[in-house]
Parts: C-alpha cells; structure tokens; sequence
C-alpha cells in the first residue's frame, strides 16, 4: 500500500515493489534499525571514512558501529577486512557510494563481494546511494540489490538533496523488502506519521525529470575539472 502516487513512483525508480518517503536519509537509516531490531549487543559494520550521521544513528540504538578500514587504492570497503570484523553480533553492513567525503564509487566486484558476504553471514546491507546519479570515475553506482541473494536483504535510501538539489526539503526515501518496510512504515506512523503531504507532488516530479539532473551532472563536472587544474597548479600539490 502506498500513501499514494508519490510512494509509488519511488518504489518504481529503484525496481523494487515497496518504497517509503522520510524526513530525510538519516531518518531512513534510524527507523530501518529500530525496523529492524538492532539495537543493545548489536554491531553495524561501517566505513571509517564515511558521513558521520551512519555511526551516530547506530550508537543511538544502543548498538556498536565497527569501523573497518577502508582499501587504500579505492577508498572503499575492502572485503576482507569486512569478513575479519564480523562477529556472532554483526547484524549489518552499511555501504555509501558514491561516498561521502571520498567521492569514491564502488566497484560492481567489490559490491558483489560485499553481497556474498552479508549472504554468507546472513547480514543486512544498508545501501546509502544518494549520490548514485553523480558518478565521474568509468564504471557506475550498482545497485547490491541486483546480485544474487542482495535483494532480499538490501535496504537502499537516498533522497533529494544532492541529485535534485532540494536539500532544505528533507525528503528521503528507502526501499526493501515487504517484511522490513511494513516494520519501517509502522515506526515512521508512531513519531512523524509521514512527511508533509504538500512536498509530495514536487518529490515526485522531481523523480520523474531527466534533463534537470544532467544539466546539474555537467555543472558538476565542469567546477571539480576547474577545481582540480587549480589544485594542480600549486606548487608541491599532486591531486
């Protein structure tokens, strides 16, 4: 059941069946994990360099966020070093690509090994993609949810802020499975019950342009190439 058009359109860009609107992706996180459970004894396995919203709403639940160092030639998750941190505890693995502050895009075989991993251990996998349309390396964002076994235990949130640039909206959204999205969709009804209808229709217009996000897409590009031939030109300074 959708709230109404809106929800529906989001379930609809993500190709998955359920999709709920929050305040925005920090809220999406906090009621998936309270959705969830996880909460007192429990440990998320996080980035060590990453937004520090994740850890906070983690240690807010009473559980223990465990920052696993990331690969030092693509700023990412490094599998191995995931599958060392993981205990009887672990309940989750929280993935942000494009990553924020590193910009870093994970790479389809590193999300696959994430993916056969949470698979193996039988995690959750919070896939924080907000930036998924500001891609600038060769290969794209992609989706652990598109891997076998990722599906059903992926959690994708994202919103409106970076792609649209409608930060002071707060409109996120998170998609998953039928079971955890009911749970989030109860917890969402008992403290905010949803987000104000009035933002509806522009969040969902805003979901259905293609123009708009390239042209901010190629805004983009063109400040870093300026930014990053200005860095160059510094004495001493390899960027």
């Amino acid at each position: 059941r959708f709230i109404n058009e809106f929800e529906k359109k989001i379930a609809e860009r993500f190709d998955r069946k359920y999709g709920i609107a929050t305040s925005n992706c920090t809220a999406a996180l906090h009621l998936s994990l309270v959705a969830l459970g996880i909460g007192q004894g429990d440990e998320v396995i996080c980035p060590n360099l990453t937004f520090i919203a994740p850890a906070n709403m983690i240690s807010l639940t009473g559980a223990k966020p465990v920052l696993v160092d990331i690969e030092e030639e693509s700023w990412n998750l490094d599998p191995d070093l995931v599958k060392e941190a993981i205990t009887e505890k672990t309940k989750a693995i929280i993935i942000n690509s494009p990553n924020n502050p590193t910009g870093a895009v994970y790479h389809p075989d590193e999300i696959e090994a994430l993916v056969q991993i949470a698979n193996e251990f039988d995690l959750w996998i919070f896939d924080d993609m907000i930036y998924s349309d500001l891609v600038y390396c060769e290969h794209p964002y992609v989706s652990p949810a598109t891997f076998e076994g990722g599906n059903e235990r992926t959690l994708t949130i994202g919103g409106w802020s970076k792609i649209w640039a409608m930060t002071g909206w707060r409109l996120g959204w998170i998609t998953g499975p039928k079971e955890v999205m009911e749970g989030v969709k109860t917890c969402q009804a008992s403290s905010a019950s949803h987000v104000p209808t009035f933002l509806m229709g522009s969040g969902k217009v805003a979901l259905e342009l293609t123009d708009e996000p390239r042209m901010f897409y190629e805004a983009f590009a063109e400040r870093r190439n300026v930014f990053h031939s200005l860095l160059e030109e510094l004495p001493g300074v390899k960027a």
